[in-house]
């Protein structure tokens, strides 16, 4: 994220919000909205092609500790 001040509200993402700007921002917003027909169905997306590094890598650290 870029280094700019100021107040920032962050809410829950749904598919009515997304439809209507968010997916304006996303390379593939398009495609997205077209494959997702509930916010549920955009969670998984997220999930599935946006994976946060941090989390992966504690999962994996996780997965070696318990052997």
């Amino acid at each position: 994220m870029h280094k700019r001040g100021g107040l920032y509200k962050f809410t829950a993402l749904n598919l009515r919000d997304f439809r209507k700007e968010t997916y304006k921002w996303m390379p593939r917003g398009k495609t997205i909205v077209e494959t997702c027909g509930t916010t549920d169905e955009l969670y998984d997306w997220y999930h599935k092609n946006w994976p946060n590094p941090c989390v992966n890598e504690i999962c994996e650290e996780k997965m070696e500790k318990s052997g």
